[in-house]
């Protein structure tokens, strides 16, 4: 018997990009030309699972981007997603992400929701020196483009105040 392989969503997506460029489509292009193209050559249409991780995303997205102030006056984001293992009903474990305001969690959960974020951003910090590591040894034309991956200054920097840097006479 011969086994075909289904294509991943994401090759299938690659696949439409790929459709885009050999009928000519602009390039470099930005995503909602790539997705208004597939729609209109009818190479993408939602089906109920797509349109719930998407929706699943962009419920995501505005949770991520809801701020409040704290009693000291920062500005701080009020969800935070944590993991969490729950066991199905069938006895495997689960692994979810569960979404919360940071004023209700525990310690455990906020701990949870740091780690989560802070692999994240290690992630994407590893796979951009891989990818300017690549340029580097491949691409570039002027010499080796270098990153800083501490973040210790920039955080310091960040957190302070704004200052006033009017001169006199700059006030009515």
């Amino acid at each position: 018997m011969v086994r075909i392989k289904k294509k991943s969503v994401n090759e299938q997506l690659l696949d439409v990009v790929a459709d885009y460029r050999r009928a000519g489509g602009e390039w470099p292009t930005d995503t909602r030309t790539l997705a208004e193209w597939a729609i209109n050559h009818r190479r993408w249409s939602p089906e109920p699972e797509a349109q719930t991780k998407r929706l699943a995303r962009i419920l995501a997205r505005a949770m991520r981007e809801q701020m409040m102030e704290d009693p000291q006056g920062r500005r701080v984001r009020l969800k935070h997603a944590y993991p969490e293992i729950r066991v199905s009903p069938d006895g495997t474990e689960i692994q979810l992400k569960l979404w919360g305001d940071i004023s209700e969690f525990t310690d455990d959960q906020m701990h949870g929701a740091a780690q989560l974020q802070r692999n994240q951003i290690l992630g994407q910090c590893v796979q951009l020196k891989t990818d300017l590591d690549s340029f580097n040894d491949n691409y570039a034309e002027q010499g080796n483009i270098q990153m800083s991956f501490d973040f210790t200054e920039d955080i310091l920097e960040r957190e302070q105040p704004p200052t006033y840097r009017g001169g006199i006479g700059d006030c009515d």
